[in-house]
C-alpha cells in the first residue's frame, strides 16, 4: 500500500510539474517523440523503486529538491538511452520480432500465460504507475542491448579461443570453482532452568556444556550416515536449519569462495570436500552451531571442465559484448539529434545539456570545497576564542 501511494502521489506531483506544456513530448530522439504519458510513469517507478530500498535498510524516505530534480533529470536521460538502443537495432536490422519481444518479457515477469500476464501487468501499474507500453520500454531495453551486442560480435567476427578460456582460469581459478552442498545444523539449546543471555551482537550465549551437547549430537549424525543413512531423511528430522530442511538439507545455487555468502568455517569446510557425496567427517562449528556438510556438486578443472569452459567463454565474449555496444552507442548519440522539451534542460540539445550538467556538477563541489574550508575556518576561531 505505501508504495502505491507514493507511486501514486509522484504521478500527481509530475502532472502538475508538467502542467501548460500542453501535448508536447518530453523529449525527442532523432524526431521519436518520449512521451509526458511515459516520463510519468517511468518517474513514478524509480521513486517506487528508491522508496523500496530506503525501507528495505529501515531507512525513511523523504522527497526533498534536489533528489526530484535528480530523478527527473535522470529518467530523461534513461529513457532517451532506451529509444537509442531500439533506434541502433533498426539502424542495423536486428530489431528482435514481436515473437521475441513477447516471449521475453513474459520470461522477465516470469508468467507463462496472457491471464498471468494481464494479472501482473495490473499489479505493477497499482504498485509502480507503470502502464503496459512504458513497462515493455522498460524491460526490452535490456533484449535490445543484447541482439545489438550479437550483431557486433559476428560483425566484427569476435570469439573466444580455448587458450583465452583456459588463461582466463589459471589467472583467478577461485571465480570458477563452485560447490554445491547441502547441511544439516545442530544448534546448542539452553538448558532447563537457565535464563537465556545474549551478547551485544545479540547472538545467543551458550554455556561449554550446552556446546558439547550439541557437537555430540552432530557427531552422532555423522555416525549414522557412515553406517548408511541417508542424508536427506536426517536433515528434515533433526536439522535446526528449518528452512533447508524442507529440502534435505540442500542450500541452492552453486557458489565459489570468493562470493560465498555463508559464513568462513562452512565456506572453507564446502571447498575442502573434494568429492561428490563426500561429507565432513566432523562437525563445523559456527556462531550458528555445528554443520554436517555433503557435496552435491563441484565444478572446477578437474571435474566439470567442459561445463565451466562455457561459462568462461559467455563471461569473456559478454565483455567484449559491452565494450562493442558501448563504444557503438557513444556514436551512435552524438550523431543523432536529441532535444529535451522539458526540466532543467528544456530546449537543449542533449551534448548541450550534458555540458551544462557537467559544469552544474562542477560548481556543487567547488561549493561543498568552499563551505568545508569556511566551517574548518569557523571551528578555528571558535578553539581559540576557546583557549
Amino acid at each position: 500500500m505505501k508504495k502505491k501511494l507514493i507511486a501514486l502521489l509522484f504521478a500527481a506531483v509530475f502532472a502538475f510539474a508538467l502542467c501548460g506544456c500542453g501535448e508536447e513530448p518530453v523529449a525527442t530522439v532523432n524526431g521519436e517523440e518520449i512521451s509526458q504519458a511515459a516520463y510519468g510513469e517511468y518517474v513514478s517507478y524509480e521513486l517506487a523503486q528508491m522508496e523500496y530500498m530506503y525501507s528495505s535498510y529501515g531507512m525513511s524516505f523523504t522527497l526533498d529538491e534536489a533528489m526530484s530534480e535528480s530523478v527527473k533529470t535522470q529518467a530523461i536521460q534513461e529513457l532517451i538511452y532506451m529509444e537509442e538502443l531500439k533506434q541502433a537495432c533498426a539502424k542495423e536490422d536486428c530489431l528482435p520480432s514481436d515473437k521475441e519481444i513477447d516471449e521475453y518479457v513474459y520470461q522477465m515477469l516470469g508468467v507463462t500465460s496472457e491471464s498471468e500476464y494481464k494479472e501482473s501487468i495490473a499489479t505493477i501499474k497499482s504498485s509502480y504507475g507503470l502502464g503496459e507500453d512504458t513497462l515493455r520500454t522498460v524491460l526490452c531495453s535490456d533484449l535490445y542491448s543484447e541482439k545489438l551486442g550479437e550483431f557486433l560480435l559476428d560483425k566484427n567476427g569476435i570469439d573466444v579461443s580455448d587458450d583465452e578460456v583456459k588463461a582466463k582460469y589459471e589467472e583467478a581459478p577461485e571465480n570458477y570453482d563452485t560447490r554445491t552442498v547441502s547441511h544439516i545444523l545442530v544448534s546448542p539449546e539452553v538448558a532447563d532452568g537457565r535464563e537465556a543471555e545474549t551478547d551485544e551482537s545479540g547472538n545467543t550465549v551458550y554455556t561449554d556444556e550446552e556446546w558439547a551437547a550439541a557437537e555430540a549430537e552432530a557427531k552422532d549424525l555423522i555416525k549414522q550416515l557412515d553406517e548408511g543413512a541417508d542424508f536427506a531423511k536426517l536433515a528434515k528430522e533433526n536439522s535446526d536449519d528449518t528452512g533447508s530442511a524442507e529440502n534435505g538439507g540442500a542450500l541452492g545455487d552453486a557458489f565459489t569462495a570468493a562470493e560465498s555468502s555463508y559464513v568462513q568455517e562452512f565456506t572453507d569446510a564446502s571447498f575442502a570436500l573434494k568429492a561428490v557425496d563426500e561429507y565432513t567427517k566432523e562437525p563445523v562449528k559456527s556462531s550458528y552451531g555445528y554443520h554436517i556438510i555433503l557435496c552435491t556438486g563441484i565444478q572446477d578443472a578437474d571435474h566439470d571442465f567442459d561445463q565451466l569452459t562455457e561459462k568462461i567463454k559467455s563471461d569473456l565474449l559478454e565483455d567484449q559484448e559491452q565494450t562493442l555496444v558501448s563504444e557503438y552507442m557513444q556514436k551512435f548519440e552524438e550523431e543523432s539529434e536529441i532535444v529535451i522539451n522539458f526540466g532543467e534542460n528544456a530546449g537543449k540539445e542533449e551534448d548541450e545539456a550534458a555540458a551544462d550538467n557537467g559544469d552544474a556538477e562542477e560548481a556543487a563541489e567547488e561549493s561543498d570545497s568552499a563551505d568545508a574550508a569556511a566551517d574548518e575556518e569557523a571551528a578555528e576561531g571558535s578553539s581559540e576564542a576557546t583557549e
